[in-house]
């Protein structure tokens, strides 16, 4: 880029502008003349596929420069220059720079720091915890509190996966053709949640699920299934869906990124839900309920019946993928 640093007042840059065969992030213009294009990732990964094909939109001249979390370049940075010297481009087409430097640099220099752009830009790096963790001092008495808390964790996990063993124990009893999946990992390290899933013998996919959160504080009885199975729904079995909503019997949810929103009970919403998307009924059982300390096998026995009520109501449905046999 040194033939450009005598006219950096002269270049311009644009965003999502289309090119060739793709459409990067950010492209720097001087002119009419496109040279740099940027590719940003916050929470996604990298695509080598996607910056082959910026640099094929260049035409193998114009640089490509991918931005990313972490420290160290990414495999999928060297994996795409071996395949474009394969097609005949040169091999520093592609460069890499981490949000964690960026933002280093940009606290280098003091003269810009305040500048609103940059500014902005160093808030966005930290609320986004791109900036790199930071030392700080620990709270008074939090290390000897976590370490009576790790010594007390293991039968208190112990006896939180027995108690999901006995509701899939009470569930079995009542349906022997269910088919249970039990996960359930070594708690060192600490594990944030135990879980098991159940499936009908006929069923090839979709579940209903028991998840017991320690992170959360809450038990999740739940069926999670693509929003395009929903889409196939007649008007009576939308009406019944809708029905168990409003009854407050379960709700309805979706990932907006990284945070589980609940979606309105409203099916024309519902219909404009992209389809590959997750959606998550659920029924919560929170950590406050008392029977957890003074009558275990009761909440057992209620979670039990509620998740034969779910997967049945589920099954008539018929919101899962039949299993086919090969005879």
């Amino acid at each position: 880029m040194g033939q450009y640093i005598e006219n950096l007042d002269k270049i311009k840059i644009q965003l999502q502008v289309p090119g060739g065969e793709s459409t990067p992030d950010a492209t720097l213009f001087l002119g009419h003349e496109r040279i740099l294009f940027i590719e940003c990732k916050v929470e996604s990964p990298i695509d080598g596929n996607q910056l082959i094909s910026h640099a094929r939109s260049g035409q193998g001249k114009i640089p490509v420069v991918c931005i990313s979390s972490g420290n160290i370049k990414p495999a999928e940075i060297e994996a795409a220059t071996r395949e474009l010297l394969k097609e005949g481009y040169y091999q520093t087409l592609i460069r890499w720079i981490g949000w964690k430097q960026i933002y280093t640099d940009l606290l280098d220099f003091p003269e810009i720091r305040e500048k609103y752009e940059v500014a902005g830009l160093i808030r966005s790096l930290e609320n986004e915890n791109l900036s790199g963790a930071k030392l700080q001092a620990f709270k008074q008495d939090e290390l000897s509190n976590i370490s009576k808390f790790v010594k007390l964790y293991p039968n208190m996990f112990d006896n939180a996966r027995r108690f999901v063993r006995s509701v899939v124990e009470y569930v079995q009893e009542k349906d022997p053709n269910l088919e249970i999946e039990f996960k359930t990992h070594s708690y060192v390290p600490l594990t944030d949640v135990i879980t098991a899933r159940l499936r009908h013998k006929n069923m090839e996919e979709y579940n209903s699920i028991i998840c017991f959160n320690f992170g959360e504080a809450r038990i999740r009885l739940g069926w999670d299934l693509r929003v395009k199975q929903l889409k196939y729904l007649s008007d009576t079995q939308m009406e019944k869906l809708l029905g168990r909503m409003e009854k407050g019997v379960f709700k309805l949810e979706s990932y907006e990124g990284t945070q589980l929103q609940e979606i309105p009970n409203d099916p024309e919403i519902m219909k404009k839900l992209e389809e590959d998307r997750w959606a998550l009924f659920s029924r919560y059982y929170y950590f406050d309920d008392e029977r957890l300390y003074r009558a275990p096998y009761e909440i057992v026995k209620q979670l039990g019946e509620d998740l034969i009520l779910l997967f049945n109501f589920f099954m008539e449905l018929g919101l899962y993928t039949p299993r086919i046999v090969v005879s």
